[in-house]
């Protein structure tokens, strides 16, 4: 499957990545680490503000957790939760880079053409 199939942008042409409702749909491997231990996730959704991960034995509401994928390290609090999935509201708002970095883990800028709610 190409990046392409794997992502795609969500949100109005005006809003910027980092603006409100602007999502990243994803379809790649992560990690939750809680004081319990380390979960395996797939993180389904990301914006400055939060994710939407999937997998089995998913925390409970409140719980905190780090949301680890390569070098993005992101803490937040599980907002809400249901069976496989749950959303981590993060503590801090991811920038831009921390955002575009998922679609190109190797560290290059994305080969894409970015649409224009990334200007």
């Amino acid at each position: 499957m190409t990046k392409q199939a794997m992502l795609s942008v969500v949100g109005g042409p005006a809003e910027t990545l980092t603006g409100a409702g602007a999502r990243l749909r994803l379809l790649l491997a992560a990690k939750l680490v809680m004081t319990t231990g380390e979960l395996p996730v797939t993180l389904r959704e990301l914006s400055s503000t939060n994710a939407v991960v999937t997998g089995d034995g998913l925390p409970s509401v409140g719980t905190d957790a780090l949301l680890r994928r390569g070098r993005l390290e992101a803490l937040g609090t599980v907002i809400w939760a249901d069976g496989t999935r749950a959303c981590l509201e993060f503590e801090d708002p991811l920038g831009e880079t921390d955002l575009l970095a998922q679609m190109n883990p190797a560290g290059a800028p994305p080969k894409l053409p970015l649409p224009p709610s990334f200007n």
